[in-house]
């Protein structure tokens, strides 16, 4: 597997997901107390050791042969990428400004983006 692919499919390893929803709640949290340094060392720092981790170590081929592989190497595509951390900006200024209703949008960008091969299965 060469390291295209690797980065492909580490975003949906299993410890990789488990990382990034965790600090996502801790920091989320931090930014709802205003607490930013924190905040974003916890929503980033974290996230890319594992990324790191599960990149260089964790046998991704049973990830690439599973459905979920097969769906993320069809539609992942960078504007999917980057429309997944557009949600998460939307979350944060949510969370910043006390506005769950923004970090609900935010939230459903998120899983609008993940699920956009569903939403239009042939592009």
């Amino acid at each position: 597997m060469d390291t295209d692919e690797r980065l492909l499919y580490h975003q949906i390893h299993p410890v990789k997901l488990l990382a990034d929803l965790i600090a996502a709640a801790i920091a989320l949290f931090l930014l709802w107390t205003h607490q930013i340094v924190p905040a974003l060392l916890i929503l980033f720092v974290p996230t890319t050791v594992i990324s790191m981790i599960v990149m260089q170590r964790a046998n991704l081929e049973p990830v690439k042969e599973s459905r979920a592989g097969h769906y993320l190497k069809t539609y992942m595509s960078r504007a999917v990428e980057f429309t997944r951390s557009a949600g998460l900006a939307v979350i944060v200024i949510g969370a910043w400004n006390h506005l769950a209703w923004v970090m609900i949008v935010g939230a459903l960008v998120i899983v609008g983006a993940w699920a956009s091969g569903l939403i239009f299965p042939n592009r």
